[in-house]
């Protein structure tokens, strides 16, 4: 199952380090077998829907990889004008890697959907 974190996840890269806190004072059993959060974040993907600044995408870079993050707008519940800005803003983003960003706003949420087809059991 793979899990997506609309919005960047709101404040939970925001909170990563006391996460990170938490897991080290051991305060939730059984962190050998499901990691830590940090783990965890790195397992998770992102989207960027009403989250698409240069900062939040830096920190989602930092928490998470870039390679966890998906373009997302909220359209059709943000106006189309807006959700156009977005992607201009993102594709021009200096945190998303030299040249690689129009292909990590198209390519990866296809290969995502398209490896979730694939690891669906036979009916």
């Amino acid at each position: 199952m793979k899990y997506i974190f609309s919005h960047a996840g709101g404040s939970i890269p925001y909170l990563a380090a006391r996460f990170a806190i938490i897991d080290e004072m051991g305060f939730i059993a059984g962190a050998e077998q499901r990691g830590t959060a940090a783990d965890m974040f790195r397992r998770v993907y992102w989207d960027t829907a009403l989250a698409g600044s240069d900062s939040v995408l830096h920190m989602l870079r930092d928490v998470a990889g870039i390679n966890q993050v998906l373009f997302g707008t909220d359209f059709p519940y943000l106006r189309r004008d807006l959700a156009v800005r977005a992607k201009e803003r993102i594709l021009q983003s200096a945190t998303i890697s030299n040249g690689s960003s129009n292909a990590w706003a198209t390519s990866r949420p296809l290969r995502l959907a398209s490896s979730s087809l694939r690891s669906e059991p036979a009916a």
